[in-house]
């Protein structure tokens, strides 16, 4: 039923398809990025003017092999899309919402107008969504102890340095899901003393961000200044 329901809020979202203006200068980086020129506006002149930097990166893969870069994004916006519905029933099922809620939760969302038209805008909308909600989920399953803390923490400072690499405002995202394992998560049996636990974790969701983001912020002033 759910995946009905899903093809179902595929098909509405291609009826409701646009592309957005502000696409096309994630586009024309990418182009630039594939013909040599750098991550520029204009040949010679580093500007950054783009802000969905992994976003940009997929596009310019999408071109590198010849893709068009409109029909590229709203292939990809719409797998997208549907991984957002996919994961958001597993987050209902999983929290114990049961299969009416969780059907209900995608309806909702799926038919949601902004919603649906921004899985074909053209812009890193739906990467951002299918990251937030992967985190949300590994939440949950911390929190129902179907994943273990530590691990946990390990993928949401994953998820939430992808969002960071595709815009850095995602991190605002994640404080509520990276909150809820802090506060709510058990902790292990051999450590049961949250005190004890503060720096591991703390050291958890801070590796990915430290490692990746770190790097791509150092490129981000040796390149642009």
């Amino acid at each position: 039923s759910a995946g009905v329901l899903i093809a179902g809020l595929l098909a509405l979202a291609w009826a409701n398809r646009f592309v957005q203006d502000d696409a096309f200068i994630s586009f024309r980086y990418a182009r630039n990025l594939v013909d040599g020129i750098g991550l520029a506006w204009n040949p010679g002149e580093r500007v950054e003017g783009y802000t969905n930097f992994l976003w940009t990166l997929l596009v310019a893969a999408g071109m590198q092999f010849g893709a068009d870069p409109v029909v590229f994004t709203q292939t990809l916006g719409l797998l997208l899309f549907a991984c957002s519905l996919i994961l958001l029933w597993r987050i209902g099922s999983e929290s114990g919402l049961g299969t009416p809620a969780a059907l209900v939760a995608i309806m909702l969302t799926g038919t949601n107008h902004t919603f649906s038209c921004y899985a074909t805008g053209g812009l890193e909308t739906p990467l951002v969504t299918t990251i937030f909600l992967a985190g949300c989920l590994v939440a949950v399953r911390v929190l129902s102890g179907r994943s273990g803390r530590e691990r946990g923490l390990l993928i949401l400072s994953f998820l939430c340095t992808a969002g960071i690499l595709t815009r850095m405002d995602t991190a605002v995202l994640f404080v509520g899901p990276v909150l809820a394992v802090f506060v709510g998560g058990p902790a292990p049996a051999s450590r049961p003393d949250t005190g004890h636990r503060i720096l591991p974790d703390i050291a958890r969701i801070a590796l990915f961000p430290i490692m990746l983001a770190g790097c791509w912020l150092a490129w981000k002033y040796s390149y642009y200044g």
